[in-house]
């Protein structure tokens, strides 16, 4: 009994005695640095730029600072730049400016892709949108030759443009057939209806096309981008899909004029001939097939504009969706050779 009753006192003073030892290591590492801290001046210590201190010919030179690790600093998508980006800069090509997305982009955009799928039927309507903007003057669109087909896109659309705000006082005299509205007065409507939305119906018919060949299209619209000799263009269109560039330029009127100039900056861009796209919006089949050939470009109409990317970027069909799936199931599949050991190995 005496002798338990001892092997418990010496087990309470052997912890004792551990607890004293972990106190007197912690008031000791409490007065010592770290060999980093200790390392560094003392202004240092307390986040201060540190002094010059000039050691005596009698005393040690002080520790030089251990450099600290920097922190990584990761951009954000926003700031990395695009493959559009990349792709001119490693043409020696650099940007200016570029158009940057704003609120109103996803109504205008819908708005642009209405217009151009319905064109054929509108370019009346829109011819007088853009005759009457500079002027004010009341428009008095009659549509007595016109047919129903087109009689019904050009009031649903004057409907919507006014309902926007992009026209006013819009009415439809049915008596009459005629469409009457105060032309756009706003910045906004009259740089759309002179060309913006020609540019945005084609990159959103872009994005559509790609999308649906299972790629990606990173586009930059606008550029103002400048040569290596000096020269300044603007880009409509500039892309990157499935790893090579892809140029888009716009032309409302007559591209004739403009286009030794486009073959020309096609070569300094680096992109190929099929995937230099210049749309002609009142083109005739012959001549934008004329101009291809003449200039080494692909030159289409509104009509053959959709075609000719899904040309560029055939889209994923069921067959190789559903062939594509198989692949993946068989290729966690085990072998049939895997399967045939392992059934031998258990007989």
């Amino acid at each position: 009994m005496k002798h338990a009753r001892q092997k418990e006192l010496l087990k309470e003073l052997i912890a004792e005695i551990r607890g004293l030892r972990q106190a007197v290591e912690q008031l000791a590492s409490a007065h010592h640095p770290s060999p980093v801290l200790e390392a560094l001046p003392v202004a240092s210590r307390n986040g201060h730029a540190p002094s010059t201190i000039q050691a005596s010919p009698n005393e040690a030179a002080p520790v030089s600072a251990v450099p600290l690790p920097l922190p990584v600093i990761v951009p954000s998508e926003s700031a990395r730049p695009s493959l559009a980006q990349t792709w001119l800069e490693a043409q020696g090509v650099s940007i200016v400016r570029c158009s940057e997305p704003t609120e109103a982009d996803v109504t205008m955009d819908s708005i642009a892709r209405r217009i151009g799928l319905d064109y054929p039927y509108i370019e009346k309507l829109h011819a007088a949108l853009r005759a009457n903007q500079n002027t004010g003057r009341r428009v008095s669109l009659a549509m007595r030759g016109a047919t129903q087909l087109e009689l019904s896109k050009c009031t649903w659309h004057a409907t919507e443009f006014n309902q926007l705000g992009a026209i006013r006082n819009y009415v439809y005299d049915r008596g009459a057939r005629t469409l009457r509205f105060d032309p756009p007065q706003d910045p906004l409507f009259i740089n759309f209806f002179n060309g913006g939305w020609f540019e945005r119906y084609t990159r959103t018919i872009l994005h559509e096309v790609v999308e649906r060949a299972g790629l990606r299209a990173e586009t930059l619209s606008n550029a103002q981008i400048q040569f290596g000799d000096g020269d300044y263009y603007e880009l409509d269109l500039f892309s990157v899909v499935d790893g090579e560039p892809l140029w888009i330029e716009c032309k409302t009127s007559d591209p004739s004029s403009f286009i030794s100039r486009y073959s020309s900056h096609r070569n300094r861009l680096g992109v190929r001939a099929e995937r230099a796209l210049l749309v002609g919006l009142r083109l005739s089949e012959q001549k934008a097939q004329s101009l291809s050939h003449l200039w080494n470009l692909n030159v289409v109409n509104l009509d053959g504009f959709a075609p000719a990317l899904a040309e560029l970027f055939p889209p994923v069909t069921h067959v190789e969706q559903e062939g594509e799936a198989d692949a993946a199931v068989d290729a966690v599949k085990p072998s049939a050779t895997m399967v045939g050991n392992s059934e031998d190995g258990e007989e």
